[in-house]
């Protein structure tokens, strides 16, 4: 089973940790731009993008990927 991350606690909480002026609303938007991105280089569907956000959880390595993209790993 793959570990998760929890997206709105875990990786929000190293963001605003290591970026202060980061509000959720912010966060939203970088990852929406993560996802874009995702989208662009057919990582994965729309629909894969709007679930984890709505569950709140990725795996490790999209969390990973998550992380590098906003600058915090």
């Amino acid at each position: 089973m793959k570990e998760k991350v929890d997206i709105q606690v875990t990786i929000f909480d190293e963001t605003h940790e290591r970026y202060p002026h980061i509000t959720p609303k912010k966060f939203k938007v970088l990852y929406d731009g993560w996802r874009a991105k995702g989208l662009r280089l057919k990582t994965h569907s729309t629909t894969f993008y709007t679930d984890a956000w709505n569950r709140g959880w990725l795996s490790k390595k999209d969390a990973d990927s998550l992380r590098k993209y906003i600058g915090v790993l």
